[in-house]
Formats: structure tokens, C-alpha cells, sequence
């Protein structure tokens, strides 16, 4: 499947009302290390989702150690939008 592909399959999956079924598109996120996801796992953290799944993104967030996804968490910061989810956002930075 190309990369463009898998991105699109994932962000319709991260929309899903399956929990079962956004969960395993992170954990296909955190296995893949696909940077280009990132904005829309951050987009599903300020539509407060289900605890599950919260937690689930701020674990994949706190573990990812690729300088594009700092690189992409530090743009995130200066957007107003994820004000909300700032404080979890400097937290995966320093972990």
C-alpha cells in the first residue's frame, strides 16, 4: 500500500465510533512511525475522545523519539486550536 494510501485509511479509521478500532489505528501509527499522521492524531486529542483513546494518543506522543514528530508537536504548540491539549503536548516533548 503506498504511503499516501495508508495515510487516508488511517485518518477514516481515526474518525471511526469503533474504540477498538481507533486504537488499533494508533498502534498502527506508533508501529509505522508515520509523521505525516500526526496532526490528525492531534486534531482526534482536542475532540475529546474516549479516556481509551486519550491515553492511547498521549502514550504514542511520549514515546515517539522521530525529530519530524517533535518538529510537528512544536508547530502544533503555536496554534491556538490545541491550547487545550498544550501542557500534554510539552510533556511528549520532554519524554
Amino acid at each position: 500500500m503506498t504511503d499516501d494510501k495508508s495515510i487516508i485509511l488511517l485518518s477514516k479509521s481515526l474518525k471511526s465510533n469503533d474504540i477498538i478500532e481507533v486504537l488499533a489505528s494508533i498502534n498502527q501509527i506508533r508501529v509505522s512511525g508515520n509523521s505525516k499522521i500526526i496532526f490528525n492524531i492531534l486534531d482526534l486529542l482536542i475532540s475529546n475522545p474516549p479516556i481509551e483513546i486519550s491515553k492511547a494518543i498521549i502514550e504514542l506522543l511520549n514515546e515517539v523519539k522521530n525529530q519530524s514528530v517533535v518538529d510537528i508537536i512544536v508547530k502544533a504548540l503555536e496554534e491556538e486550536r490545541f491550547i487545550p491539549i498544550r501542557k500534554d503536548l510539552i510533556i511528549s516533548c520532554w519524554s
